[in-house]
């Protein structure tokens, strides 16, 4: 079995969502079970067919067998070894320059306004739009250092990844820190295809590992006694009972729950403009003033506290049930189209998708600027320009 297969990590990520939402261990949650199942009937019967449509048309794709993209992927790398490293060197250069100024810019960084007590939290760090530019270099950059670390046993080369872990937590960013951890998860599953019940035990291990890190930094932001006030459960939480595994609880069960109270009091604008659905894949600086009016975010929530709706609240908000069901649609046919794709742009793509898919019962990360622009950093990587005999040039992914 592929744990990476997009189809497998997309019906187990929504079916234990559902399992998990069906325990209704907290008050917040509200019960519409057959809102539920048109819900995900909508959400992943349009997935699975356009992946099963990409995986019939496979031999378009260059596919191989499980060994064949083990071996493949080592070939490529080794092969691109001194453009990969040098361009590593550049690119993560420009990162530390950036950041240094967003740290002279902003006076400091989170963690230290945190232990000294002053008035400013994570939100106040960083240049705007500027910030999610330098995010998207550094997820890109810590990824190819891990596939280089992989292929020639260097430590240099994890000297990334594990920075980047621990910029995540200096400047209290969840998202950074847990986009990062998946990225490099399924690289990993990847690099190890064919060896499912290994990779299976170890990646049990380390999602216990993210949970408790993710219950640290949430409390790190809000306090645990808060938190479990505002989550509302429907038992005594044991004091043995790390936060971290009610963070993970409540914040993958609110946002199906926002998305059941949206079919029940929301009227999708059923406009063309999709403004919903693409207000993240513009720079803050920009959404105001080019798209139209959304729908209230304040409307479709059922606390404020948890102000999530998965991937596909978008969707729904600008264009009803229809809209969920095109929406995944596509993004089961770009899966598709990069798990079939055997090239270093596809293997390392695939891994900054796969995350999507993973984190899309709980947020739009298909859209979410910081998060796609990997690809264009990932492009720069991959791409090696050539000079042929013939007349003109041609780029070529490596």
């Amino acid at each position: 079995m592929q744990l990476a297969n997009p189809l497998i990590l997309f019906f187990s990520i929504w079916s234990f969502t559902y399992f998990l939402f069906s325990l209704h261990l907290s008050d917040l949650l509200i019960s519409d079970a057959d809102g539920a199942r048109y819900l995900l009937a909508a959400i992943m019967l349009p997935f699975a067919g356009a992946f099963l449509l990409v995986s019939a048309a496979r031999s378009r794709f260059g596919a191989g067998t499980v060994d064949d993209v083990r071996k493949h992927f080592s070939w490529l790398v080794c092969g691109s070894l001194p453009s990969l490293t040098k361009k590593l060197t550049v690119l993560s250069g420009i990162w530390v320059i950036i950041t240094l100024v967003e740290i002279l810019v902003s006076k400091g960084i989170p963690i230290l306004w945190l232990i000294t007590g002053a008035d400013r939290s994570y939100l106040d760090f960083g240049i705007p739009s500027v910030h999610g530019f330098t995010n998207s270099l550094l997820l890109a950059s810590a990824l190819v250092s891990l596939a280089l670390y992989f292929e020639t046993n260097q430590r240099k080369f994890l000297v990334l990844p594990i920075g980047t872990i621990v910029w995540a937590l200096l400047v209290i960013s969840r998202n950074l820190l847990l986009v990062s951890l998946l990225q490099n998860v399924f690289l990993w599953l990847r690099y190890k295809a064919g060896k499912a019940g290994r990779s299976f035990a170890k990646a049990t291990v380390l999602g216990v590992l993210v949970l408790y890190v993710f219950g640290v930094v949430g409390d790190l932001r809000t306090g645990a006694d808060h938190f479990v006030a505002v989550a509302a459960p429907t038992f005594e939480v044991p004091k043995w009972l790390p936060s971290g595994f009610l963070w993970a609880y409540i914040y993958l069960v609110t946002p199906l729950n926002n998305m059941l109270f949206n079919l029940r009091n929301v009227i999708p604008l059923n406009t063309g403009a999709l403004p919903n659905t693409f207000s993240l894949l513009l720079p803050s600086i920009l959404r105001d003033a080019l798209l139209p009016p959304t729908v209230d975010a304040n409307s479709g929530l059922v606390s404020q506290a948890f102000n999530v709706g998965s991937a596909f609240i978008g969707p729904y908000q600008d264009a009803g049930l229809l809209g969920v069901a095109v929406y995944s649609g596509l993004c089961g046919l770009i899966s598709g189209a990069f798990w079939y794709k055997r090239s270093l742009f596809g293997y390392l793509g695939y891994c900054v998708f796969a995350q999507c898919i993973f984190f899309s019962n709980f947020f739009n990360h298909f859209l979410n600027l910081p998060v796609i622009f990997q690809f264009f950093w990932l492009a720069i990587y991959t791409t090696r320009f050539k000079f042929p005999e013939s007349i003109g040039t041609k780029w070529k992914y490596a």
